[in-house]
């Protein structure tokens, strides 16, 4: 077993492996296994909303203005540059030339235009939509080559949160419905077809415009399969040549296999618990709207243990939601230590000794190895202080529609792409501002933090409210993060390189995947 930590110093350990887009490869196809699709949808609107789940689906697909590279530095893109006005109200793009979409078209500002004006459909709705379209106040497009985008307020996340170009001339032919079911973009794959609840098929699309990243396989396959033994049995036998999401256990028993070789991304995950009943759309007088029940529930944790015995030392204890790649992360701050004392002192103190609470989870996260031992273990913490748990493991769907349409009660917890959160706002808008569509909480300090540092361009000042921020959660706890873990991926012998992004917990991107 060949052991690779980081996503950078993977290139260099299988530099035995050629990464060459003109080398054929020997196979046509790579398979990957993988826990979740999260909705299943290759939409790269719908895509973008369900996070790390779609992530491989959306990077396939879709080619945004500007990228986050394998470091994750934002860089050009499908835009070569952009200027803001002294304002910094409006955002001028000139963009790339000669670029093919999916359905045979060259690319131009009208995909762009194209692609936000759908996204303002009301059947849309989750944490990327509301705070980017209520912040955009008109888009025009200049000539072939030129768009600009004018905000209500400084928006300085929006090249982030942009949806990613769609070919116009074909979603005028299919409708909305049409490329719902069949949608294009201008990434290195196309998407074929899908199977639901099975698999998604995507192909190579030879007219991608950056060589670069353009695997030398032709078609790529991504299996669903909720259990891990499942894609560990699929890598064995050959079936599968990627086992995504897999546990600290699988690589232990992984260990020494011929063909087969573990990839691991160091800080990819974090599994944060938010708290549903801190939200607007939770009813008042809820227990945990009290600091001292959320204190309570950390103190219980003792996550040293989880990280050492569930996660075999592969896992980390994090002092905050916030992480050291977030601009402005206060690193100096420690984690909560495990008080299962101090944790009944503070519920007498609240009232509630005998409180109860619903805690769920869903039965496989792609961000979470373990889930299921991870949300039995939480549950016998905080019973063993005694929190009355009512436990509901559920299917990503089913969990997904709860949340997104605001019936899921108590708290949740979920694996979240750290990749994601280089900007404090990103998990404040998404998921903490009381106007976003999840509201996970409902505090009007946090609000008009949140709100100051969309609005602030300058990096040094961004940095220091990035700071505030981080001391705020840490503070207040309207989320609990649990462990941080790797990503974990088991690669057969049909896979050559594979340079992957730091921090990013998702299967994907394929952009440097390369069969032997």
């Amino acid at each position: 077993m060949l052991l690779a930590t980081g996503a950078v110093t993977l290139a260099g350990v299988l530099a035995a492996c050629q990464n060459s887009t003109t080398t054929a490869a020997s196979v046509d196809t790579i398979t990957a296994g993988v826990g979740t699709f999260g909705a299943q949808n290759a939409d790269p609107f719908i895509a973008f909303q369900y996070g790390s789940d779609s992530y491989a689906i959306l990077a396939a697909v879709t080619e945004p203005l500007a990228i986050r590279d394998l470091t994750g530095s934002l860089v050009p893109n499908l835009a070569t540059s952009w200027t803001t006005s002294p304002d910094n109200l409006t955002w001028t793009f000139t963009l790339r030339s000669g670029v093919k979409m999916q359905d045979g078209s060259l690319f131009t500002a009208q995909d762009v235009k194209t692609a936000m004006d759908r996204s303002k459909m009301p059947d849309f709705s989750g944490s990327f939509g509301d705070p980017f379209f209520s912040a955009i106040a008109n888009v025009t497009v200049i000539d072939d080559s030129h768009v600009s985008i004018t905000t209500h307020q400084p928006y300085v996340t929006m090249l982030d949160d942009m949806p990613p170009p769609i070919p116009t001339a074909y979603y005028n032919k299919v409708g909305e419905q049409g490329y719902r079911s069949q949608p294009l973009g201008a990434g290195a794959f196309r998407f074929v077809s899908q199977v639901v609840n099975d698999s998604m098929t995507f192909q190579r699309f030879d007219d991608f415009w950056d060589k670069s990243r353009l695997p030398n396989f032709k078609t790529m396959i991504l299996k669903l399969l909720p259990e891990e033994a499942t894609r560990v049995s699929g890598l064995q036998t050959g079936a599968l040549d990627i086992a995504h999401g897999l546990s600290a256990l699988s690589v232990q028993q992984l260990s020494g296999a011929k063909g087969i070789r573990i990839i691991r991304v160091d800080n990819a995950s974090l599994a944060n618990i938010y708290m549903e009943d801190l939200g607007r759309f939770a009813a008042p007088g809820l227990p945990m709207q009290d600091l001292r029940v959320r204190q309570a529930m950390i103190y219980a944790l003792d996550r040293q243990t989880i990280a050492k015995s569930l996660y075999k030392g592969f896992a980390t204890v994090p002092a905050n939601t916030c992480q050291p790649i977030m601009l402005g992360n206060d690193n100096s701050l420690t984690p909560y230590p495990y008080d299962p004392a101090k944790a009944k002192q503070l519920l007498a103190a609240a009232g509630q000794s005998n409180m109860s609470l619903t805690f769920n989870t869903k039965i496989g996260d792609s961000g979470i190895p373990d889930v299921a031992d991870l949300g039995t273990a939480i549950v016998s913490y905080w019973e063993a202080v005694g929190i009355k748990v009512d436990y509901k493991p559920n299917e990503a769907s089913v969990y997904n529609g709860l949340r997104h349409t605001h019936k899921m009660h108590g708290c949740r917890i979920v694996g979240l792409n750290l990749y994601a959160f280089h900007e404090p706002n990103f998990l404040g808008d998404g998921e903490l501002l009381s106007t976003s569509d999840n509201a996970e909480d409902n505090d009007p300090i946090l609000d008009a933090l949140i709100k100051q540092i969309d609005q602030t361009v300058d990096i040094t000042a961004r940095t220091k409210l990035g700071t505030q921020f981080s001391q705020y959660i840490y503070n207040n706890l309207p989320t609990i993060a649990v462990v941080a873990t790797p990503s974990l991926i088991a690669v057969g012998p049909h896979v050559g390189s594979w340079k992957l992004q730091a921090s990013n917990a998702g299967c994907g991107p394929w952009w440097y995947l390369h069969a032997v």
